[in-house]
């Protein structure tokens, strides 16, 4: 204690994670970073499954997360230099359209999910807790209704309106399966933000505004990505967009057209069927049961509906929801719980709706009404639709107007990153969230707008790897640079060039500032050590060998995006780290 005590009257930190003799009155505020001190053990590698994807495996085996528990992970210092670069990105980005930071508990009471109908809508991804005083409360997946209740407690004036709400922090959902580590977990760190305008013109000014920031966001992030139309689910809301990064290996499906650059989701993408074979037989005919539950002037209404399509195509439940107000929720059931729901429902609280894809022969209709009357007892009918509610799929004609039939549909994966909606005055108008007008209150319209923050480093890992391993964008990468000195000992003048090396690239480009790391770990060889830098997926690497007897360039650098290798004198380090990023 007495020689730590004597060391710290000096001014001295004595730690190899930082540099020897760095100065605690900030006379020398440069600091070195070592491998051996910085914490990212190293995993053995795992086979791919089922339950798990090529990031995951590389982002454990290279220190970046660790698993506590299934769809929970700890964030290792790697991964959370990570985060917070994508998350200063973000800042950036939301303060060019006035986005204002905020921060909200995680504990949500179930009094405003109850106001809103989430609290039952919501099912079992919801995950829900009492006190001890018996007080019902959930772990937030989400913040529509604390945002909305904040804004209605508050005074809010025109002139601060548009006004856009943001925060960065953790979501909980409690996943049937969750899997693929951070692409699908039950903890997760989301960008949410919250849009209030006074009329539906400046609500869709906000939403485009938003829209145009998450591209210049995934612009930066160098992601191969699409916006693609969706559906709004149990947000709400009738329009939506979500941005998806175009992988080999992701959960959503994706319809697109080469010719036009139409892209959408499975959900709402339309495509005309190419099949020419047509049913005979209603027996043959594909049936899907759905329970659509909806807000009728503040009570549950039910709906039974059937979606007909031929027997080669799939109902897309999604495709009905144009014909329903308020949505609460809308499931796929089977024949004993429409029977159930029947019994349980009383008769002015229940109505049946039926759905024929406009593919199935016109002369079956009538055979369709008395086959559900006979089969299911469904003989009420209230609204017969006849339209496009098969889901598109691979080969589909492209109906788009610059196309109309010319060309043919394709589906790739795809993960998504972002998600916008526009709410209207769904949650302001149960939550009294309004300002006053000439005309008097005024509900105010929402929009919401996410972004996976978590989920980005995984995607970024899953659309960026190669037979290398990890290979991260610049502006991101938790290091920019590895020194890799060729040395065997503690007191080696390579390991002391490459600290000489590390504090001058710092002192004369500010944009390294603790962005370089010196591979100090001797007992490994050198090959080992690039190979480990290559794989944790710094943008460069840099070798530094034993002097040489002549003049030649000894510093061989290499650029781990395309492998391309530099050979430079000492003179030249600092101009070439400043114009290439």
């Amino acid at each position: 204690m007495m020689k730590l005590n004597n060391h710290i009257k000096k001014g001295l930190i004595i730690s190899r994670y930082y540099s020897t003799n760095t100065s605690i009155n900030n006379n020398n505020p440069f600091k070195n970073t070592y491998k051996t001190s910085l914490f990212a053990p190293n995993h053995v590698d795992q086979a791919e499954t089922n339950e798990t994807i090529k990031s995951q495996i590389l982002l454990e085996k290279e220190g970046y997360i660790r698993k506590l528990a299934s769809g929970i992970y700890i964030t290792l210092p790697l991964g959370l230099k990570v985060i917070d670069s994508i998350t200063r990105i973000i800042d950036q980005e939301m303060e060019q359209i006035n986005g204002q930071k905020i921060t909200m508990p995680k504990m949500l009471p179930a009094e405003l999910w109850m106001k809103t109908g989430r609290w039952e809508s919501s099912g079992k991804d919801l995950i829900k807790f009492v006190d001890r005083k018996g007080v019902d409360f959930c772990l937030s997946p989400t913040h529509e209704e604390v945002v909305t209740n904040l804004v209605a407690n508050e005074s809010i004036s025109s002139k601060q309106l548009s006004l856009r709400l943001y925060q960065i922090g953790e979501k909980y959902r409690d996943e049937l399966r969750p899997r693929f580590g951070l692409l699908r977990g039950r903890e997760f760190i989301m960008k949410d933000m919250y849009s209030f305008d006074k009329t539906i013109e400046d609500a869709s000014v906000t939403y485009y505004q938003v829209k145009q920031a998450y591209h210049n966001i995934f612009d930066r992030l160098k992601l191969n990505y699409a916006c693609v139309e969706a559906d709004s689910g149990n947000i709400g809301g009738n329009m939506s967009h979500e941005f998806q990064v175009l992988t080999n290996s992701g959960e959503d499906t994706l319809i697109y057209c080469d010719h036009c650059h139409y892209h959408s989701n499975i959900e709402k993408a339309v495509g005309g069927n190419t099949c020419t074979t047509k049913e005979s037989d209603v027996n043959n005919l594909k049936k899907q049961f759905l329970h659509i539950s909806t807000d009728v002037d503040g009570k549950t209404h039910n709906t039974i509906g059937t979606i007909v399509t031929n027997s080669n195509d799939t109902p897309n439940l999604y495709s009905i929801k144009s014909h329903f107000k308020n949505i609460i929720s809308i499931q796929e059931i089977g024949v004993n719980q429409m029977e159930k729901l029947k019994k349980e429902t009383d008769a002015s609280e229940l109505s049946y709706g039926l759905f024929i894809d406009s593919s199935v022969n016109d002369s079956l209709h009538q055979n369709i009404k008395s086959h559900l009357s006979e089969s299911h007892s469904i003989s009420q009918i209230q609204s017969i639709h006849v339209n496009n509610y098969r889901e598109a799929k691979l080969g589909d004609l492209c109906i788009q107007s610059n196309c109309n039939g010319s060309s043919h549909l394709k589906t790739r994966k795809g993960i998504e990153v972002g998600h916008i909606f526009y709410l209207g005055t769904k949650y302001s108008s149960k939550l009294g969230a309004f300002y006053n007008s000439e005309s008097g209150r005024q509900f105010l319209e929402m929009g919401c707008f996410g972004i996976g923050v978590s989920r980005l480093l995984a995607t970024l890992v899953e659309s960026n790897m190669d037979e290398y391993g990890i290979k991260l964008p610049y502006n991101v990468s938790p290091f920019k640079l590895s020194l890799i000195p060729k040395y065997k000992a503690s007191d080696d003048k390579n390991l002391k060039e490459a600290e000489e090396i590390s504090m001058l690239l710092q002192k004369e480009i500010p944009q390294l500032y603790n962005q370089i790391l010196i591979s100090d770990d001797h007992k490994n060889s050198i090959g080992k050590r690039i190979s480990a830098a290559q794989s944790i997926g710094f943008p460069y690497l840099m070798i530094i060998p034993d002097q040489k007897s002549d003049d030649s360039p000894r510093f061989e650098i290499i650029r781990r995006d395309d492998q391309s290798k530099f050979y430079l004198h000492k003179h030249e380090l600092v101009d070439f780290f400043k114009n290439n990023k």
